[in-house]
């Protein structure tokens, strides 16, 4: 008797010891292409187990991708990169600022972009709250 009759045979058996809570009575249904079942049933054969283990392994072990985040965090994220370019440029721009004065006028030039920035970067969380607490119900 081969090696795949065995295990089936014993798993059986030690299935029918179990507490009725415990034993598999549930089965699910996977439909494939041939190509794909062969891949299927030649990776169980690579790691040594029945099919029926392998698939249970595989489906109950194995990590579940996460779904892509949604266009609206996206574009959140997208618009947060922008405001961090643009304050790491009046950033740069007031630390090359070598002379006093050339401090000066640069800090009064940039102040002003730097409250646009604020006040979009508030009006933009603003909307993107109201958006989330609107998909959260």
């Amino acid at each position: 008797m081969d090696a795949r009759k065995m295990e089936k045979i014993r798993a059986r058996k030690n299935d029918s010891a179990l507490p009725l809570a415990e034993k598999r009575r549930e089965y699910v249904t996977v439909w494939m292409t041939p190509a794909e079942k062969a891949a299927a049933v030649e990776n169980a054969r690579r790691a040594a187990l029945p099919m029926s283990s392998f698939s249970r392994k595989v489906l109950l072990e194995s990590v579940v991708p996460q779904a892509a985040p949604s266009p609206d965090w996206m574009r959140a994220y997208s618009e947060t990169a922008r405001w961090s370019g643009l304050l790491n440029q009046i950033a740069h721009q007031l630390n090359s600022a070598s002379l006093q004065g050339l401090l000066e006028s640069a800090i009064s030039s940039r102040c002003s972009d730097l409250e646009f920035v604020i006040s979009a970067m508030a009006q933009d969380v603003d909307e993107l709250r109201a958006k989330i607490l609107k998909m959260a119900g």
